[in-house]
Formats: C-alpha cells, structure tokens, sequence
C-alpha cells in the first residue's frame, strides 16, 4: 500500500512564489501527497491563489504565529507517514520525494537530507555551496550540531518529529537547527544523498520570520536548549554529546563578549564548563593554556586591553 506524503507550506504574503511551491509539491514523481498550506495572516493576494487548489490542497489559518507555529499546525493536521516541510518562496525539484522516500520506508533512516540549488538573486541557479559532510560513523547528535540541515532539505519520518514535540514555536531564528540538534538527541538515523533535490529562493521579499537580533542570540538558543536537553527525559546526553555541546556553547560565549554582551558570556561559560572539563578544546593551543590557568572571562577581558592597546599603537 503507498505511504501518503505530507507536504507542510507555511505562507505569509508569498503571492509571487507560493503557485511555484505548490506545482512542485503536487508535481512530484511519487504519488499520493497532500498538500498543507498554512497562512500567517497574508495581506496580498496569495491565498486567492492556493484557493484555486481547493480540491487538491488544504488551506488553514493561523494568523501572526510566525512559520514555526504553522508548520507545527501543519503537522498536527496532517495524515501522512512522513512529512516534507516547504516555505513558501522554495522548490522541490520533481522526483525528490521518490529518491528519498525508500530509505523511510526501509528502516535505514528516520531522516534523509539532500543538497540543494540556489536561485532567484538574478544570478544563475547553481549548487548551494555550503559543504555538507556525510552522517556515516557519526554520532547524530553531534552531526547535527555541526550541521546546517535547511528547512526544505529533508524528509522527515513524522513519529519522530511528533516524539520532540515538533519546532521549539518561542525562537525567531534557527529553528532547524535546534529541531535537527534534539532530533539527533533521540538517536534517530541520518541518510545524506548527495543529490539536489530542492531549489532554494535566495531574495528579500517578505517572510514569516525577519527579525535583526541581537549578536548574543545564538548563545542563548543554545543555552535554552541545553536545559531541554537535560530537562526532558526522552533525550539521550552521553559525554561525548556533552562536550561536543559544551564546545558550542564556548565557542558562542567568545562571540557574544566580543560583540558586548559580557552577562550573556559569562552565563555561556559557566554552562559549558558545567557540561564538560575542557570546553576550550577546540581554540589555539596558546588560548587553551590560558584557559586553563585563568577563568575565560579574565582571558577575554586581557586581549580586549591588548587589542586596544594595539590599536591605539598602529594608529
């Protein structure tokens, strides 16, 4: 019997892109798919155009939630197996369901990533050239971590989105990247196909979410995730997923006090020395040395004086 195929669209006032996103979604080589479209409150007239798919695509409301709640809503509303989640400016290239599909349905993977195009910037479309190792022999968490899965890339298998609690709906930016980092957490298993399965718009028009944060936003993220980590029982810390989590949090703690935010950094630092014995791992050997004999605020604190008095020399 064929597995159905849930396509998730969140939508706000993508009137000049969402007909491009639906076509390839309803186009693809693999049949049955159904088609979610979620609107955000839209003010143009692109939910007049998913209106002409009322037969084929189902369109609910969710206004002012931002994309994070509408997908979540899309899921919750869904009926497949598996779940393909599309913004609403994004492409799927027409057989990249049916390439990725088999390893779901086989039991080899619980999520399949691929590679991508870029277009729409009046440039050619050309190969997104962000490199992506492959999962083999890597611990998901950690894989994860260190990896920019993108939105429309993977194929998911529901139970396990449903198992997180799907997108953390709070965070305005690089909600992927905290989804894919707690899918990691259950063990789930990563297939990476190196094909180029989906095209994605590169321009800046309107979007769900398009916020200026602040520079001590990610350090944040990843401290408010460290806490679900450790709070809820369904995901798995061992000390390897400790330390590599630790080395992130230390490394985000470093860019926060260099931007200003020096309460934020110390924060960071305490967490990811909390995690693991040598948060510092991964910086220069002089720096791990100094680290290990003062606390990194006071490193930090030093090579902002020594830089100032660099600069006021060489001007």
């Amino acid at each position: 019997m064929p597995h159905l195929v849930s396509v998730i669209i969140p939508c706000y006032n993508a009137e000049k892109y969402i007909e491009d996103a639906i076509k390839s979604a309803l186009s693809q080589s693999y049949q049955p798919i159904e088609v979610i479209v979620i609107d955000d409150g839209s003010t143009d007239n692109g939910i007049e155009i998913v209106k002409t798919y009322s037969e084929r695509v189902r369109l609910e409301r969710n206004s002012g939630k931002g994309a994070c709640a509408a997908r979540n809503l899309g899921m919750a509303l869904s009926k497949g197996e598996y779940i393909q989640f599309l913004d609403a400016d994004d492409v799927l290239v027409p057989n990249k369901i049916e390439k990725q599909l088999p390893y779901l349905v086989s039991g080899k993977a619980d999520l399949v990533f691929c590679k991508g195009f870029l277009f729409g910037d009046g440039k050619p479309m050309r190969p997104k050239k962000k490199a992506i190792a492959p999962p083999a022999n890597i611990d998901p968490f950690v894989y994860c971590l260190n990896q920019g899965l993108s939105t429309e890339g993977p194929l998911h298998r529901k139970s396990a989105l449903d198992k997180v609690g799907g997108f953390d709906e709070s965070l305005p930016r690089a909600q992927e990247k905290d989804l894919h980092i707690r899918l990691g957490a259950t063990n789930i298993k990563i297939v990476l196909l190196d094909e180029l399965l989906y095209q994605h718009r590169n321009h800046s028009g309107p979007r769900i979410t398009k916020t200026e944060l602040p520079k001590d936003y990610m350090l944040n993220t990843y401290l408010k995730l460290a806490k679900r980590l450790q709070d809820e029982d369904i995901y798995e810390l061992s000390a390897v997923r400790l330390d590599a989590l630790s080395r992130k949090i230390f490394q985000h703690s470093v860019r926060a006090f260099r931007n200003g935010y020096e309460d934020s950094a110390i924060k960071g630092f305490e967490v990811a020395k909390s995690l693991s014995s040598n948060p510092a791992k991964d910086r220069e050997g002089w720096y791990k040395f100094l680290v290990s004999l003062l606390d990194p605020i006071r490193v930090e604190k030093s090579l902002k004086a020594l830089r100032k008095i660099r600069t006021s020399y060489v001007a």
